[in-house]
């Protein structure tokens, strides 16, 4: 018999995410994340080379601070990219 179960709580901070920005992805700094979470395994062998199991999986991911926003900003015959702050509430 079989049985593992584990739970996690994780907290981020200043993590990256990717972004496409006029069809270029990027990774900006996003602020905060949190993810929490279990997983649980189970399996038995009622006879020899006989497997049975079910395992499952809960994940619950949340960005605390929004991702920044980017915006372009043409400039002669190149693109630039302004970094543009979210609001604070």
């Amino acid at each position: 018999m079989l049985f593992d179960i584990a739970g996690y709580h994780i907290s981020w901070s200043d993590i990256q995410v990717s972004e496409v920005v006029n069809g270029i992805g990027a990774l900006v700094n996003a602020g905060k994340a949190e993810t929490n979470g279990v997983e649980l395994t189970t399996g038995f062998e009622p006879i020899k080379n006989l497997r049975f199991g079910i395992n499952g999986a809960y994940t619950d991911a949340t960005l605390s601070n929004n991702a920044p926003s980017w915006e372009a900003v043409r400039v002669t015959d190149c693109q630039m990219f302004r970094y543009t702050r979210p609001r604070q509430p």
